[in-house]
């Protein structure tokens, strides 16, 4: 047995006994980065009748508007793309395992312990070998896709970072021109992360503290309006106020003490302001969420290579295994019950595995007209998702 099948094997096994953290990494920023696509999709910039009310002037506001438009259009592609095929690969995987790999290990195995008894059988040997290149080739075409997912991330990465750099200068100008102001802006954002954090941590407290066990996520629309002029900014953060799990539907109460104190304490924030600092707020707040979603996407990459490691290793052993057993002449009985021993370890290994890609799974729509508002009790918010119409997160943002 070649030193190089044992290093793939032995590569093989570790990926797969660090897939079960890797999932729960990969599910809890698949709905991290959600979350940002979607506040990203509900801002509303303000249509000035007079551009020069920005913070910064015409030119500034000119600039805000381009890169804004350009982001938000970037947002939409990758909505209808990457994100669509994000959400659809879990379920591809678990198909491809239970459909292709898992039948293709056992009768990979079994034909290795006919071997065993008649180590000398070409055409055992030949059944073995063709069943190990159809799975070969069913793993090149489980890694190209996989592949595809993973470097679209790594360029649409770097092209978010793009507008959130621009974006977090054109919010250090404008808070430039903030004069007195300028703290209580700093403040008033401050508030607005911590109620954002707020929401969520008690969706995830509610749902039992863990992320993996929720199957399903209902998204509400949660307004905070700044600017009191018409056609002022507004933020959008979307509320886990449906949360499907194995004990049944949880809904999130936005009434909870520490809720309605930091929406208080924006308000009270933003009264102390004028429209055009209040403005400032929200173009701080949008250049932090996009800053935000960028990283989630360096994230969301490193951890999707973490849970598609498996399949990629598997490849390499499977070539590995493949070639070795063509170069391999007068075979002993020894030599296939190794072949048999490694086989069996990787279908004990990736029955495991076949277990926890369930969790893979995210399911998230959107209640786009909800009208959430901080202060409603548990029926209020449970009446307000039933009576909106719901559709999937990926459509949501693209539209």
């Amino acid at each position: 047995m070649s030193s190089l099948r044992i290093q793939s094997h032995t590569r093989l096994l570790q990926s797969l006994h660090n897939a079960s953290p890797a999932i729960d990494k990969y599910k809890l920023s698949l709905w991290t980065i959600m979350n940002f696509a979607g506040q990203m999709s509900g801002y509303k910039l303000p249509g000035l009748n007079y551009a020069n009310n920005w913070p910064g002037g015409a030119k500034a506001y000119a600039q805000t508007q381009a890169a804004w438009s350009q982001a938000t259009g970037q947002l939409q592609g990758w909505a209808d793309s990457t994100l669509s095929n994000l959400v659809a690969l879990p379920t591809y995987l678990i198909n491809s395992g239970q459909q292709v790999v898992s039948p293709g290990l056992a009768s990979s195995v079994s034909l290795a312990g006919q071997l065993i008894n008649d180590p000398t059988n070409n055409f055992l040997k030949s059944t073995l070998l063709n069943n190990l290149s159809g799975l070969s080739t069913s793993f090149t075409q489980y890694s190209s896709r996989i592949n595809t997912i993973v470097i679209s991330l790594q360029s649409e990465a770097t092209e978010f970072d793009k507008y959130a750099t621009l974006m977090q200068q054109i919010s250090v100008d404008a808070l430039k021109t903030a004069g007195n102001a300028k703290q209580t802006i700093i403040e008033a954002n401050a508030k607005i992360e911590a109620l954002r954090k707020d929401i969520t941590t008690q969706a995830w407290t509610i749902a039992g503290g863990s992320i993996a066990t929720i199957a399903g996520i209902g998204m509400g629309i949660l307004g905070i309006f700044l600017a009191p002029v018409t056609g002022g900014m507004s933020l959008a953060l979307l509320v886990p106020a449906a949360l499907i799990g194995a004990g049944g539907v949880y809904i999130i109460t936005l009434a909870a003490q520490k809720i309605v104190a930091d929406k208080a304490a924006i308000d009270l924030l933003l009264n102390q302001i004028d429209s055009t600092n209040q403005d400032i707020v929200a173009l701080n707040s949008m250049s932090g969420t996009l800053k935000g979603f960028s990283d989630q996407m360096d994230s969301l990459k490193s951890d999707l290579s973490n849970v598609v490691a498996p399949w990629i290793d598997a490849k390499t052993y499977i070539d590995q295994t493949n070639q070795e057993l063509i170069n391999m002449e007068n075979a002993s009985s020894s030599d296939w019950q190794a072949v048999q021993t490694e086989l069996m370890q990787i279908q004990t290994s990736w029955g495991s595995f076949e277990a926890i890609m369930a969790q893979l799974k995210a399911d998230a729509s959107v209640a786009p007209t909800s009208g959430l508002t901080v202060g409603m009790d548990e029926n209020q918010v449970r009446a307000a998702m039933a009576n909106s119409p719901k559709v999937p997160i990926a459509q949501y943002i693209a539209f």
